[in-house]
């Protein structure tokens, strides 16, 4: 888990959080995978440490980590529970809590016997993530919507475009359609580079977790035509 000090400031999105702060709803923050969603839990916690609140009272579980692999929500409770301080107030964050089947059911039981202020991320979706990191990867740009949260993922002329509304985003679609091949091209092998320089065995493994996790849920009818995970590596390896 990455510290607090490492982190951009957000504090656009962070003060929006901190005006939840100690209310009863829970704070569930989404978006597509690797937007910010963490970072910005960890500097809540850090707020939370830098207005007096004990460490103690302060309870982090990331469901991508091995700590907390194969948890079932029934462990959550029994986790949180034990760390639980009498008398105090608990602050309990939960990171990538869609992966945790009935999850909806600690969280509930956390609201009815604890004072504590939950805060939890979720992935909207692991495809839709994994559907901009394979256009990157074919040399195709990224046309984002400005977000505090994922303003790190898209780098202007280098593997895509920001834009901020509609006539933004017209100007910028017309900008790539009106490039020169020679241009274009060059900004087609930027956006590859940039899939490159983000580790490519890291992003083949990635790729690999999700469509194997989708083919044991729903195994296809008919034998695939080809071995998944050796067809990525190799693609994620070629120059």
């Amino acid at each position: 888990m990455i510290d607090s000090h490492k982190l951009r400031r957000r504090d656009g999105y962070l003060n929006k959080l901190i005006g939840f702060q100690d209310t009863e709803p829970v704070k569930v923050v989404t978006g597509i995978r690797r937007c910010g969603k963490s970072s910005l839990l960890k500097l809540m916690v850090r707020h939370l440490k830098d207005t007096g609140i004990s460490p103690e009272q302060i309870v982090e579980m990331n469901f991508e980590s091995f700590d907390f692999r194969g948890m079932n929500a029934d462990d959550i409770y029994r986790y949180v529970k034990q760390r639980a301080v009498p008398g105090k107030r608990m602050y309990l964050f939960f990171d990538e809590l869609q992966r945790i089947e009935a999850w909806e059911d600690a969280i509930n039981a956390f609201r009815v016997d604890f004072a504590c202020d939950i805060y939890v991320t979720a992935s909207l979706s692991d495809t839709n993530s994994i559907s901009m990191l394979e256009g990157m990867a074919g040399g195709l740009p990224v046309l984002q919507l400005y977000d505090e949260l994922n303003a790190d993922q898209v780098t202007d002329g280098v593997n895509g475009y920001m834009f901020r509304d509609a006539a933004e985003m017209g100007q910028r679609l017309r900008q790539i359609r009106d490039m020169e091949p020679e241009e274009l091209q060059k900004l087609k092998t930027s956006v590859i580079q940039s899939v490159k320089n983000s580790g490519a065995q890291t992003l083949a493994n990635y790729i690999q977790t999700i469509y194997y996790n989708i083919y044991q849920k729903q195994p296809p009818k008919k034998p695939p035509l080809f071995h998944l995970p050796s067809s990525l590596t190799a693609l994620a390896r070629r120059k």
